[in-house]
């Protein structure tokens, strides 16, 4: 919901995990919850609780099982924000704590995630701000409005956009057709028909000759003219031509990019390191990437060499020196190879949302390991596994 989701529709390719999820997400069972003791524990919050589901109704439960926000909202964020657990009921949205009180009444007409200790919120058909007190700190006086992000946040008035400060001081004028958030102390905007950036004392900084614009990563932006894409640094220089169809961000000083229905990768000078060869290419992480080839997945180092064959059915980039992988066609099942390309946890895991992809954090994941070869008839149990294949049922 917020304004870097919609910069990511127009410019990045779909990551790894969209792309297993189409498949997944076909064969994803609605008995799937319903048939293990531990279904309705769905998401570990920390301190003993719990995000839990009944049908499609969602509430939080203590580890004891214990209901301590009742099960009778529409949607939840699985993830918090700075402590809080977004709630949608009857079409009204709030915000709950990670033990289940509810400390913003359900009662706005959309929010976004709290950022920067303020939250945009919808009452009728305007905007403001409020704090996790539910005190309005910026009057609903705005058309449209976008969380904070770097001290400023974007927001409407009328049909132009600018920029306000925490006070509500108007930081940059209302003269944009369109303006994202500030990334790296630049902000891509549009104006007559044109993308280019401004400073937070809303000079602009590369000028507005842009068919398209998205926000400075690593040091780099995409840029687009005539339905080709490069990158420009912050002086404006273009460093990458406009060739591309399709372009990521640069991580580990390694970009994706698309030309032609093809993938590969290039690094900071414009060299390319991975062929544009691929059906899919992911971004870098701990040194490897996931390439796609014939709906199936592997990974190249960042010589663009293939170090792990192409084999699996869907593979997710490394993380804490593990990566997920499936080698079961149409099952939505996980186990983890090390950097050698070895399964060292076997593939017998499912995660609660079928839509997730499993990553480890701080040396544990929370998942369901599966018992039983038979898809329909496979029994669940919710648990913590850590980075060395042990699983702790809850």
């Amino acid at each position: 919901m917020n304004k870097e989701k919609m910069i990511s529709k127009i410019f990045k390719r779909l990551s790894i995990f969209l792309i297993f999820a189409m498949v997944i997400g076909i064969l994803h069972s609605e008995t799937a919850l319903a048939e293990t003791e531990y279904s309705w524990l769905v998401k570990r919050l920390g301190g003993g609780y719990f995000i839990v589901i009944d049908g499609e109704k969602y509430g939080i439960a203590d580890d004891k099982k214990s209901i301590v926000l009742p099960i009778e909202y529409s949607d939840m964020a699985m993830k918090p924000a700075e402590g809080l657990i977004g709630l949608e009921k009857g079409k009204k949205y709030g915000f709950a704590d990670m033990k289940g009180k509810i400390v913003i009444p359900v009662k706005y007409d959309l929010v976004y995630d709290f950022a920067e200790s303020l939250a945009a919120a919808k009452k009728g058909k305007k905007w403001g701000y409020i704090n996790k007190k539910n005190d309005t700190v910026i009057p609903f006086d705005y058309d449209a409005a976008y969380s904070f992000k770097e001290g400023l946040a974007v927001v409407k008035k009328g049909k132009k956009w600018g920029y306000i400060n925490k006070k509500n001081d108007t930081v940059i004028p209302f003269e944009y057709d369109t303006a994202y958030n500030f990334f790296e102390e630049y902000a891509p905007a549009e104006k007559n028909g044109k993308w280019g950036y401004i400073n937070k004392q809303g000079e602009t900084v590369i000028p507005f000759k842009y068919e398209k614009a998205v926000g400075f990563v690593n040091g780099l932006a995409t840029v687009q003219e005539n339905g080709k894409r490069g990158y420009i640094d912050k002086k404006g220089k273009l460093v990458i031509p406009m060739e591309y169809d399709e372009t990521g961000d640069f991580r580990e000083g390694i970009a994706a990019v698309g030309k032609n229905g093809k993938w590969g990768h290039i690094n900071k000078k414009g060299k390319v390191v991975t062929p544009i060869k691929y059906d899919y290419a992911s971004d870098f992480s701990e040194g490897f990437a996931v390439v796609g080839k014939s709906e199936k997945y592997g990974y190249v180092n960042k010589k663009g060499k293939i170090v792990i064959p192409i084999k699996f059915w869907a593979a997710a980039i490394f993380k804490e020196g593990l990566a997920a992988v499936n080698n079961i066609q149409y099952l939505p099942r996980w186990g983890f190879i090390n950097k050698k390309g070895k399964i060292v946890i076997p593939v017998e895991y499912e995660c609660v949302d079928n839509e997730e992809i499993p990553f480890f954090e701080d040396g544990y994941l929370e998942i369901q390991k599966i018992y039983g070869k038979d898809y329909h008839n496979r029994k669940y149990k919710l648990g913590r596994l850590n980075r060395k294949g042990i699983f702790t049922p809850y």
